[in-house]
């Protein structure tokens, strides 16, 4: 039981870092992402041409953005819900609600992850974006990457709660 909490507490703590790591990415993407737009803007308006790339590499860097803050989220349990009929329960009923909330969410980032990863396989190499020529895995990896995270953290934030509340009953 002892090497059990150590082993906890050490993933536990890995996810921290990683967490503190994938912020720091979220807000470089976000810079890179408004500096894109930005560039387009300028070279739209104030520029004889039009940079076309621009745009192709912030749809991307939103992709990426998008799902690596979905593992910040789940490891906060920032979810967007409305609780006004749950704030009305009893609290062994808000507890029962939010096993099952993030039993769903379990369930759901594992089953996509896995689902992203056997379409990622299979997806050409050869494939590339049409204006930068860019390889297509690189922007569809973010959802095997980002949902696998998301899986991880809300396992942390969750996950293994609920399996110490199992054993104890």
């Amino acid at each position: 039981d002892d090497m059990d909490n150590k082993q906890k507490n050490a993933f536990l703590k890995c996810m921290d870092i990683v967490d503190k790591i994938v912020r720091e990415i979220c807000i470089f993407l976000m810079f890179v992402m408004l500096v894109l737009v930005l560039l387009q803007v300028v070279s739209r308006y104030l520029l004889p041409v039009s940079l076309s790339w621009t745009e192709e590499l912030a749809r991307f860097t939103m992709l990426w953005l998008i799902f690596l803050a979905s593992s910040h989220i789940a490891r906060k349990s920032s979810y967007i819900r409305v609780t006004f009929i749950i704030d009305r329960q009893p609290d062994k009923v808000k507890r029962v609600l939010s096993v099952i909330v993030k039993t769903i969410v379990l369930i759901t980032a594992a089953h996509y992850t896995w689902n992203c990863f056997n379409v990622f396989t299979t997806v050409s190499v050869k494939e590339v974006s049409p204006t930068m020529q860019m390889p297509m895995v690189i922007p569809r990896f973010a959802l095997v990457v980002g949902l696998a995270l998301t899986f991880l953290q809300a396992l942390a934030a969750g996950g293994l709660k609920m399996l110490d509340e199992e054993e104890e009953a």
